[in-house]
C-alpha cells in the first residue's frame, strides 16, 4: 500500500475518485459522501502517521496528506463549477421552443426522411455553446453548419442521461425547417470518424459483412455491423468487456509493433509505440478507456526515453486526472469507471504477487511445462476474479446484473482475442491502398 501513498498518485487518484462521486449523485448525496471520503481517508493517513516514530515516515505521511487534501479540493471546485454552475442551467431547462445554429459532429442514424445528429449548439436562445441530440430531416452530413427551429427537452430516462451526459451532451431536441448554410471547418473528430469508416470497409470486404462486423468492432470499435446474436452471447458468457475497445487492445497491438520493428532496435520500436499510440486513440475517436491506456503507455515510454522508473499507479492517477481535467464530464462515463476499477485491481494484484515471488526466489519451483500451464491458467483465473470482484459494485449499480461465469470464460477468450488482434493488423497491412482512399 505504501506505493498508493506516493504524493502525486495520491493527489491524482482522489481527485478521480472524488470526482466520479460527486458528479453522480445529487447534491446531498455528493456532500455527504464527499465528507465520508475526505473523513475516512484522513483517519487512515493519520494512524499511519502514528503508527510510525521515524521523521522520514512523518513528513512523507504529512506530504501525503497534503495532497489528498489538494485532489479533494480540486476535485470538490471543478465539480461544483462544471456540475453545480453550468450544468444546472440544463437541468432547470423546461422545455422551450427558439431557433438556433449549429454545426453537425456526428450522424448517429440517417433513414432518408428522418436522422438523428450530434450537434454542437452555437447559439439557442437563452443557451449557447453545447451539444444536443437533435432529430430531423435526413440528408445533412457531418461538418455541416445548419440552422432552423428546434424544440430543446430534457433526457426522458436516466440510461440516456448517463450515456450522453459523458459525451457532453446536455440535451435532445426535434427540429423543422433544417437549413444547411455552409460548411465547417476542419474537424479532427470527423476526419478520425472518416477514417475508421474507412478502415473498417476493408474488413467487410475481406470478412463478408458479418465476420468483418465482428473484426471491425473487435479492432477498432466500430459496432454497426456487429451481429447482434454476437453481442447477445458475448453479453450472456460476461465477456462484453472484449468487445469494448480498452488497453488490452492498445496493449496489444503496441506489442504487434513492438515485435515488427524489434529489428530496426529499441528506439525505433518504442517510436513507433508512440505514432501507433496516438493513431490508435485518434481513429477510435478517443475513447475514455484508449485514452487512459493510451496516457499510460506514453508516460512509460516517455520515462524509459528520460531512463527514469516508473510507477503503474502513478501513471493511472496520471491517465484519468488529465481525461478528467479536460473534459471533466468524462468522469460520468461508465467505460472509464470500469476500465479505472480493473486497472487498479490488476495494479493492486501484481504489486502483491511481485513480493510473493520475491519471498519464493529460494524455493524450488517445478519446470513441468504441464505444471507451469496449469500455473499460468490459476494465475490468470485468479487475476480475473481480483478483477471481477473490484468492478462488481459499478456492475452492480449501473447495470443490475453481474455473470457468475466470466471468472471462467475471461482467461480463455481473452486469449483468444489476443491472437484475433495480432492477426487483425496483418489483413490491414495486405489489404489493397485503394480500400483506404
Amino acid at each position: 500500500m505504501a506505493v498508493i501513498l506516493r504524493p502525486l498518485a495520491l493527489f491524482t487518484i482522489t481527485f478521480f475518485v472524488l470526482s466520479c462521486i460527486l458528479f453522480t449523485a445529487d447534491t446531498a448525496v455528493r456532500l455527504w459522501s464527499a465528507v465520508i471520503f475526505i473523513f475516512l481517508l484522513s483517519v487512515f493517513v493519520v494512524l499511519r502517521f502514528t503508527a510510525f516514530r521515524e521523521k522520514t515516515m512523518k513528513r512523507a505521511v504529512i506530504i501525503g496528506l497534503c495532497f489528498f487534501l489538494l485532489g479533494g479540493a480540486l476535485a470538490s471546485v471543478i465539480s461544483h463549477y462544471t456540475f453545480d454552475v453550468r450544468y444546472s442551467a440544463f437541468l432547470e431547462a423546461e422545455e422551450f421552443n427558439t431557433e438556433f445554429n449549429g454545426t453537425v459532429t456526428e450522424v448517429v442514424y440517417d433513414g432518408g426522411r428522418f436522422a438523428v445528429y450530434t450537434v454542437e449548439i452555437e447559439d439557442a436562445g437563452k443557451l449557447s455553446n453545447f451539444k444536443c441530440n437533435m432529430s430531423g430531416e435526413g440528408g445533412i452530413e457531418a461538418n455541416m453548419k445548419i440552422k432552423g427551429t428546434a424544440t430543446f427537452y430534457q433526457f426522458e430516462s436516466d440510461d440516456l442521461y448517463r450515456h450522453y451526459i459523458s459525451e457532453g451532451i446536455l440535451l435532445e431536441a426535434e427540429a423543422e425547417g433544417l437549413e444547411i448554410v455552409g460548411e465547417g471547418g476542419f474537424s479532427f473528430q470527423n476526419e478520425a470518424y472518416k477514417l475508421n469508416k474507412s478502415l473498417s470497409n476493408i474488413y467487410y470486404d475481406l470478412l463478408g459483412e458479418d465476420g468483418g462486423g465482428f473484426a471491425a468492432a473487435l479492432m477498432l470499435g466500430n459496432k454497426e455491423n456487429l451481429p447482434k446474436i454476437v453481442s447477445r452471447d458475448f453479453q450472456r458468457l460476461g465477456l462484453s468487456h472484449v468487445l469494448a475497445i480498452s488497453g488490452m487492445h492498445l496493449t496489444i497491438i503496441c506489442a504487434f509493433v513492438s515485435t515488427l520493428l524489434y529489428p530496426l532496435g529499441k528506439r525505433v520500436g518504442r517510436i513507433g509505440c508512440i505514432f501507433t499510440i496516438i493513431f490508435y486513440m485518434i481513429i477510435t475517436g478517443f475513447s475514455a478507456s484508449v485514452t487512459r491506456a493510451g496516457i499510460m503507455l506514453l508516460v512509460l515510454i516517455l520515462s524509459s526515453f528520460l531512463r527514469r522508473g516508473g510507477d503503474s499507479f502513478t501513471n493511472l492517477g496520471i491517465a484519468v486526472f488529465l481525461i478528467s481535467v479536460i473534459d471533466p464530464f468524462a468522469c460520468t462515463d461508465i467505460g472509464l469507471q470500469l476500465s479505472f476499477s480493473a486497472v487498479f485491481a490488476i495494479l493492486l494484484y501484481m504489486t502483491k504477487r511481485r513480493s510473493l515471488q520475491e519471498a519464493e526466489k529460494d524455493k524450488k519451483t517445478s519446470k513441468s511445462l504441464f505444471l507451469r500451464l496449469f500455473r499460468n491458467l490459476w494465475e490468470g483465473a485468479v487475476l480475473t476474479m481480483v478483477v471481477v470482484l473490484f468492478m462488481l459494485p459499478l456492475e452492480w449499480l449501473y447495470f443490475g446484473e453481474i455473470s457468475l461465469v466470466s471468472p471462467l470464460t475471461s482467461p480463455v477468450f481473452s486469449l483468444g482475442a489476443t491472437l484475433l488482434l495480432w492477426t487483425l493488423p496483418i489483413l490491414l497491412l495486405l489489404s489493397p491502398a485503394s480500400s483506404i482512399a
